[in-house]
């Protein structure tokens, strides 16, 4: 009943839309082994312990309960205020939804489910950023001639940016009017993206820096 079909046309908004919960559940879970395969690849910059990496992998894939949930809960209530809000005329229209009791009963029921799981991606990309940053810190010794593992984390910085992006993206290639009542989301979730991908490389560029000042310094 989702998927309305009119004059031989599929409109493809409203099986993205329910394909969104399971992308944001999913994309967690995903990033979470890119994050792992990441520091693996750092782990040469770190004089720590085995001890001291488990830490550090335990934190970078795990997300504490309480702010979690404190995110789901506000995406939840934004996602259902956003669905009262739109009026229900551009639901049928532009989001192509079917004009029935199930179904409208239905996307109220799924739009606080698919922003509470946009809620807690957004904090696992906040949290991965913060351990990541202190990762950085923890760097004792950088070998000018092999970079290639201090750039470990761009992997994971660049498929979070595309993962945060892809669907917001989707959604407003699908439905154009979305630009004409939510271009501050719009723009909100490009800065997210734009700054997921540039912060750990702004970190590793730092470590550089430092390391050439460093070398400049004892050759002179």
């Amino acid at each position: 009943r989702q998927l309305l079909i009119q004059s031989g046309q599929v409109y493809a908004f409203p099986l993205v839309y329910v394909l969104t919960l399971v992308y944001v559940l999913a994309l967690p879970h995903y990033l979470d082994r890119v994050a792992a395969q990441a520091l693996k690849r750092f782990q040469p910059q770190l004089a720590i312990s085995d001890a001291e990496y488990e830490d550090l992998l335990y934190r970078l894939t795990t997300l504490p309960m309480r702010p979690t949930l404190i995110a789901a809960f506000l995406g939840a209530l934004f996602g259902l205020s956003t669905i009262q809000w739109i009026p229900f005329a551009n639901q049928l229209q532009d989001f192509h939804f079917t004009n029935t009791a199930l179904s409208i009963h239905f996307n109220h029921a799924l739009a606080p489910l698919i922003w509470g799981g946009l809620g807690a991606v957004l904090y696992h990309t906040l949290h991965q950023l913060r351990v990541v940053q202190q990762i950085y810190r923890r760097v004792t010794t950088i070998n000018l001639y092999k970079l290639r593992p201090l750039y470990a984390f761009s992997t994971l910085s660049a498929q979070t940016a595309i993962g945060i992006g892809f669907i917001y993206y989707l959604w407003y290639l699908l439905v154009p009017m979305l630009f004409d009542i939510g271009i501050s989301g719009f723009a909100l979730f490009t800065v997210i993206s734009l700054l997921t991908f540039a912060r750990p490389l702004w970190g590793a560029h730092q470590l550089l820096v430092d390391e050439k000042d460093a070398k400049l310094s004892e050759n002179g």
